[in-house]
C-alpha cells in the first residue's frame, strides 16, 4: 500500500524549489553583508579592566585563652582523670 502516488513527480519538484531558494537567499545574504577585518583601536573608556589577584592567606586561626573569670570545668575529660 502507497501513502503516496510513486509516480508523481510534483512534491520531489517542490523540494527542489525550496532548496534553490534557500540557496539563493544564501548566496544573496553572503553577498550583502560585509565583513570588516580592519584593526581596532582601542581606546580608554571603551574596556573594563578585571583584576584577577589572589585574595591573602588567612591568619592561622588562634587556640582559645581561659579567662580567670570563667569556671574550671571538667567537661572532655575521663571519669577517673578529674581535676580536684
Amino acid at each position: 500500500m502507497y501513502y503516496y502516488d510513486p509516480n508523481d513527480r510534483t512534491p520531489r519538484k517542490w523540494a527542489t524549489v525550496a532548496a534553490a531558494c534557500y540557496a539563493l537567499l544564501l548566496v544573496v545574504a553572503f553577498a550583502l553583508v560585509s565583513f570588516d577585518f580592519r584593526r581596532i583601536e582601542e581606546k580608554p573608556g571603551d574596556t573594563i579592566v578585571i583584576d584577577f589577584t589572589e585574595p591573602p592567606a588567612p591568619e592561622p586561626q588562634r587556640p582559645p585563652v581561659r579567662r580567670a573569670s570563667e569556671p574550671c570545668t571538667t567537661r572532655g575529660l575521663p571519669s577517673n582523670r578529674r581535676l580536684r
